[in-house]
């Protein structure tokens, strides 16, 4: 695992890799929904992807859906395994380190479960009996690296509701009728959208206050987080 200091340090390290097979994964969320998706690439082009529509976002986080991409990597990686043979060491790129760092926790957390999915198809794709190994590296998005720019177009086709058909997904993503799984809701994005209208609500309130114009003087964000937190103890 490996997680550059820098954007330029990353975008170096991706460049100068030298292993032959590289996938990149990505997750996000546009136009309401989140999907995850992973590229195969050799040099500059795609030669695999693999797309996954988790669903709404108001049921689904960006974090699942990185970790998704992160699952679909494995079932690309296994079959180019199968097809060239051999104890090679692969490459994954993931641009958000908060997943690249999830891979080492084993706490229970929301989400978590997907994490466990990751690691238990990562041993089918590093069996102990051999050598083969997986670098996993943080690879900035919109920087120009040609995997990430990849996985982003993928991630967002995911996103606007397009699955890989069920035999390019692996079997902890289908389910037991050969169809994309349905993913439990998360309970984040659940008290995300509760919480969403209300924050919206308080801020048309203290924009609309007589005092607004003579705060903003004071403090250009406001209204903001950073305004209620430094006034949240003070009676009035």
């Amino acid at each position: 695992m490996r997680i550059a200091e820098s954007k330029e340090k990353a975008f170096k390290e991706d460049e100068g890799a030298e292993e032959e097979l590289r996938a990149y994964s990505d997750g996000l969320v546009i136009d309401g929904g989140v999907g995850g998706a992973a590229v195969l690439m050799e040099g500059e082009r795609r030669i695999g992807e693999s797309r996954f529509h988790l669903g709404m976002a108001d049921m689904h986080t960006v974090y699942e859906g990185e970790v998704v991409g992160m699952i679909l990597t494995v079932k690309m990686l296994k079959a180019k395994m199968k097809a060239r043979g051999g104890n090679r060491t692969m490459d994954m790129g993931a641009d958000n380190q908060a997943t690249i760092r999830a891979m080492l926790a084993f706490q229970s957390k929301l989400g978590h479960y997907l994490m466990n999915k990751f690691h238990n198809n990562l041993r089918t794709l590093l069996p102990q009996e051999n050598d083969r190994k997986l670098i996993v590296h943080w690879s900035v998005g919109h920087i120009s690296i040609p995997g990430n720019e990849q996985a982003d177009k993928q991630a967002k086709k995911a996103a606007r509701g397009e699955t890989s058909a069920a035999h390019l997904l692996l079997s902890s993503l289908q389910s037991s009728s050969n169809t994309p799984l349905s993913l439990p809701t998360s309970k984040s994005a659940i008290k995300q959208s509760f919480h969403t209208p209300i924050k919206e609500e308080a801020k048309t309130m203290q924009k609309n206050s007589s005092c607004y114009t003579r705060f903003k003087e004071i403090d250009p964000s406001f209204p903001s987080n950073r305004f209620t937190k430094l006034t949240d103890e003070y009676p009035r």
